[in-house]
């Protein structure tokens, strides 16, 4: 009879001891995916107000035109040429520069002949920050807003 009694505290022992390490693989498995969403939903804000930024400083450019003629000894490998860069402080993120280039705006015509727009250039605005680096594009007529 006695014998009986040691099984089966040995048996609830083991069961409890089975339950917590269930539970708590439960647990890291929640605290895990819980961390993982909010890293997700940080870097998804991030990134609209990146794009927010973008968008404002082009809409910017088109309305008031160039801060400044392009420097043509500072083409970048894309055949950008630098005009402005300015530092930010964004919500939700660091410190972050924007730059602003432009080039000829190019296009092809249905002969497959490729033009260069003497009236037009192509802008570039880009936001580099720690976290990463977005960009966004148009087009702006070179004497400015019409």
């Amino acid at each position: 009879m006695r014998q009986g009694k040691i099984t089966r505290r040995g048996f609830a022992l083991a069961d409890f001891l089975t339950g917590t390490m269930i539970f708590a693989g439960a647990l890291v498995g929640f605290t895990t995916l819980t961390s993982s969403k909010f890293e997700m939903i940080h870097q998804a804000s991030s990134e609209q107000v990146v794009k927010g930024q973008l968008e404002s400083s082009l809409d910017l450019l088109r309305r008031d035109g160039l801060p400044a003629k392009p420097d043509l000894s500072k083409t970048d490998r894309d055949g950008y040429q630098w005009v402005a860069e300015r530092k930010l402080k964004l919500r939700g993120l660091e410190a972050a520069t924007e730059t602003t280039s432009v080039r000829p705006l190019v296009h092809f015509d249905a002969a497959g002949r490729r033009l260069i727009e003497t009236e037009v250039y192509e802008v570039q605005v880009k936001l580099t920050w720690q976290g990463g680096q977005r960009s966004l594009s148009g087009a702006l007529p070179q004497g400015g807003s019409k």
